[in-house]
């Protein structure tokens, strides 16, 4: 199944979205919510109406989001910087500069952030809460 990479950035009006396969397939929304879902009406839009894009991806798709950090841990506040400091290995000061915009992750900050994420996301799909 082929693949489509959205990238969905904040901004001081609200969300943005594109897909990096399909050259001018974009969507705004106020709310993240809201552009995920414009994002996704865009995409089956662009396919139905455009021939060669209906035979490429005619057997299906897969969507990824992919968040600028500034992203992710505004629209999940419940990321806790101290742990996940912890877990990177990078200094509480470094952590809160990449998330409050004023200082660009390295790639390997990147990384180690994006794998202390996973972690947490696949812990957290593993829960099976009782009564």
């Amino acid at each position: 199944m082929k693949k489509l990479n959205v990238v969905i950035e904040q901004g001081e009006d609200g969300f943005f979205a594109f897909v990096q396969e399909i050259d001018g397939c974009t969507a705004g929304g106020l709310t993240f919510l809201k552009v995920k879902s414009e994002i996704q009406r865009m995409i089956r839009l662009s396919i139905d109406t455009d021939d060669t894009l209906g035979n490429k991806y005619a057997k299906g798709y897969e969507i990824i989001f992919k968040y600028s950090l500034e992203s992710v841990f505004s629209q999940f506040p419940e990321l806790n910087i101290e742990v996940l400091a912890k877990q990177t290995g990078l200094k509480r000061s470094i952590l809160k500069s990449i998330i409050d915009g004023s200082r660009m992750a390295t790639e390997e900050e990147a990384e180690s952030l994006n794998i202390a994420i996973q972690s947490l996301a696949t812990r957290l799909q593993s829960l099976r809460l009782t009564r």
